[in-house]
């Protein structure tokens, strides 16, 4: 036991021995990484009053490396040194200013270009090029541009978000004349539907049923060098049909500029069909029209609604009960109804607890 106690203490003094040894942070060394000039600068290590940049670490993790690139250490700064640098900028991620030429980042190569938002977000994926206008004066075209990256093609357009989300899937290319000069300029390339398929990703299709290209109105905007926004619209029942209207109410076919109910077969491939019974058409709207209708609804199977009466699915027999959800899980299986004036319609009740006053006002059928 002694030997036990003896070995214990010199485990102790061996450990707060190596303790004493551990390198430890210079006062000013902590003194730097505290200052602000070590998260603007990258300057974090030196003497008191004269902080360094001397470890890579501190120098990308500076603003000065995430706004200007100057993310290596050299001379006590951090600097802007290689295109390595640059890719760890703001301007790469966000115009593809990724490779150092000179003394700055800038734009090279629709490489540049693909590392960028303006790729991901709208196509812009390819350095531009003097533009073809299809006018046959290309070579004497002016260039009227928002920066280096520009949509070189639809495939730009394809991997873009704004294709993805808003349908702009397709290139389109834009000339018009100054009016002073004559000169012909050429406007930046954009993305653009250019299919019918293209207009179905957009909410104006689900919403106002504006689901088909409109090719008259693209060729008016491209002639006149406008981007515009009025490439799809409502030509067609087909695309009432591609609308929410037509899925919850039946409002799937075109007549007069706008998406109506208007046929009874519009009401059957309606949401309110199924859970209202309301599939027959009537005066341009859709309501229920028979019991077959009623046994149709979620109402049938989860309230026991199956029977029509007075113009809508009221809960009509014991056995509209018998069948429900509410006869299964609650043992409500039996109708009753108030006989009093505007009393609620009738519903599904255990037997033998109906409501106060509660009466079966006739058998079941």
């Amino acid at each position: 036991m002694e030997a036990v106690l003896r070995l214990s203490r010199v485990v102790s003094v061996l450990g707060l021995a190596a303790f004493s040894l551990a390198p430890r942070p210079s006062p000013s060394q902590t003194d730097c990484a505290a200052a602000p000039e070590c998260r603007t600068e990258g300057r974090c290590t030196g003497p008191a009053g004269s902080c360094r940049a001397t470890r890579a670490e501190d120098c990308r993790a500076s603003d000065a490396c995430k706004t200007q690139g100057h993310c290596t250490p050299k001379d006590g700064q951090c600097a802007l040194l290689s295109s390595a640098d640059c890719a760890l900028a703001h301007g790469c991620r966000e115009r593809g200013e990724c490779t150092l030429k000179g003394s700055s980042c800038t734009v090279v190569s629709s490489a540049d270009c693909s590392r960028s938002r303006l790729c991901r977000e709208q196509g812009r994926c390819s350095l531009q090029r003097l533009p073809d206008c299809g006018d046959g004066i290309s070579t004497s075209c002016m260039i009227e541009s928002d920066g280096p990256c520009t949509v070189g093609s639809s495939s730009d357009c394809l991997r873009s978000e704004a294709c993805a989300r808003q349908g702009n899937c397709s290139m389109y290319k834009r000339c018009a004349a100054f009016d002073q000069r004559g000169d012909t300029v050429c406007k930046p390339s954009f993305c653009a539907p250019g299919a019918d398929a293209h207009c179905w990703k957009r909410e104006e299709c689900t919403q106002h049923g504006r689901c088909s290209l409109n090719r008259d109105n693209v060729r008016r905007q491209l002639h006149n060098g406008d981007q515009g926004d009025e490439w799809c619209s409502l030509l067609s029942s087909a695309d009432c049909a591609r609308t929410e209207g037509c899925r919850l109410t039946g409002r799937c076919t075109l007549s007069g500029g706008d998406c109506v109910v208007g046929s009874t077969a519009d009401c059957r491939r309606a949401e309110g069909c199924r859970t209202r019974g309301e599939c027959l058409w009537r005066a341009g709207s859709c309501v229920p029209g028979s019991t077959a209708d009623c046994h149709r609804t979620l109402a049938c199977a989860e309230e026991g609604k199956c029977t029509f009466q007075a113009g809508e699915c009221r809960v009509g027999s014991d056995s509209d009960c018998a069948s429900s959800r509410l006869c299964r899980d609650e043992g409500a299986c039996a109708r009753f109804a108030s006989g009093s004036p505007g009393a609620p319609a009738a519903e599904c009740r255990p037997r033998s607890s109906p409501k106060p006053g509660a009466q079966r006002p006739w058998p079941d059928r």
